[in-house]
């Protein structure tokens, strides 16, 4: 499961579904893309150096407080309330962000300055060892002495901007009423038992209760946890509770949203389950459409094309990944892997080395026995005259 971790991991907040994807301005308007560039190496800087004040001080919280208002209500005072409370209380998420990466021994990168969907801005990877990678699209408004702060993002892993998940979100949990209720499902009359089932969900997921909290979600009718809403918060508590509820929640995401790119991220794990390799590798495609060739789609797209028995292809793959990102050592152990499999022992070799003079690994026999990876490696001539040559 490649992506199952990614998609929770960092941004645990990713709940809503509403689409949001076409409705941002460029926010940039006289920002240059060297200035968002140095603001996405910032970003990065910030994250890698674990430097809470130093992120914090590239963010306008209250810029994005009054946009995740804008999500949750439409009472002047309401959204008051809550912009007051979010300015006080959203510094703290800076050292979250943080530590939630950490625990990942995850980095930062910056990638480049990228349009997507009419927003322009810095686009960050996360690279998160086990849990994946996630993708953020930093938008950002232009500050007195023309200086760009970030007011809101756009999370790949869920497509959603955080000002969608902060403001309605954060009500559904914490207190959902009516009003709400009826503007995010779209009904005209809300039957009072839904409400109190949405309190109790919200109770449930304060207090750490999962498995509470599932139960509460499967209780509401299908034309409900159908929604993207429900499906998103669904798919996030099964993830943890159970394997088998987290497949089950998968394929009724797929269901109801298979054609949806929002749910791309998402849905890779369920074409893993189906072994779907060709669809999986549609995902991948547009996420690389929408977010520009990296190392770690090539990689991911390396591992699809063997797992189909392609293994040209892998090796176009996993060649682009280290082209592109000559310092990620992933891509060089992806290319290795697709060389091994494919018999191309000498090539294979060549990358052993590189790995050895660019990441400071020393191998010898021990390193390639007990892997099914090197079997053939091991036998040929190759490995001889290397072994023999060291």
């Amino acid at each position: 499961m490649i992506w199952r971790i990614l998609s929770f991991c960092v941004v645990s907040f990713g709940l809503l579904g509403q689409p949001s994807l076409a409705q941002e301005a460029d926010m940039a308007v006289g920002l240059s893309d060297a200035q968002l560039a140095e603001l996405g190496e910032q970003w990065a800087a910030a994250i890698n150096d674990s430097d809470p004040v130093a992120l914090g001080a590239l963010l306008d919280f209250q810029a994005l407080g009054v946009r995740s208002s804008k999500t949750m209500s439409d009472v002047e005072s309401e959204r008051n309330d809550f912009v007051r409370g979010f300015a006080a209380g959203g510094t703290r998420l800076p050292a979250m962000w943080i530590s939630q990466i950490e625990s990942l021994e995850g980095r930062a990168i910056f990638l480049r300055v990228r349009t997507f969907d009419g927003m322009r801005g810095p686009l960050v990877r996360y690279d998160l060892g086990e849990g994946g990678h996630n993708y953020l699209l930093l938008i950002a408004e232009s500050r007195p002495g023309g200086r760009p702060r970030v007011v809101d993002a756009l999370v790949a892993t869920n497509g959603q901007r955080l000002s969608d998940t902060f403001g309605a979100a954060s009500q559904l949990i914490v207190a959902p009423s009516n009003s709400l209720l009826g503007r995010l499902f779209g009904l005209n009359a809300v039957d009072q038992n839904m409400v109190a089932t949405f309190r109790k969900l919200g109770e449930y997921q304060l207090a750490g209760r999962t498995a509470d909290a599932y139960a509460a979600v499967r209780e509401l009718p299908d034309e409900i946890r159908d929604q993207r809403v429900l499906l998103n918060i669904s798919v996030q508590l099964a993830s943890v509770l159970d394997e088998d509820l987290y497949r089950e929640e998968l394929a009724r995401l797929a269901r109801n949203y298979r054609d949806d790119p929002t749910t791309a991220f998402l849905l890779i794990d369920y074409y893993f389950y189906k072994n779907d390799v060709a669809s999986a590798m549609e995902s991948v495609e547009r996420m690389e459409a929408a977010f520009g060739a990296d190392a770690a789609l090539a990689n991911l797209k390396a591992t699809l094309a063997i797992q189909a028995g392609d293994l040209a292809a892998a090796r176009r793959h996993a060649e682009q990944g280290v082209e592109l990102e000559p310092e990620n050592e992933n891509s060089h152990w992806t290319r290795l892997t697709v060389l091994m499999t494919a018999g191309e022992y000498a090539d294979g070799i060549d990358t052993i080395e590189s790995l050895e003079r660019d990441f400071g690994y020393a191998f010898d026999e021990s390193s390639f026995v007990d892997n099914e990876v090197y079997a053939g490696f091991v036998r040929s001539p190759e490995y001889r005259a290397w072994l023999d040559a060291r």
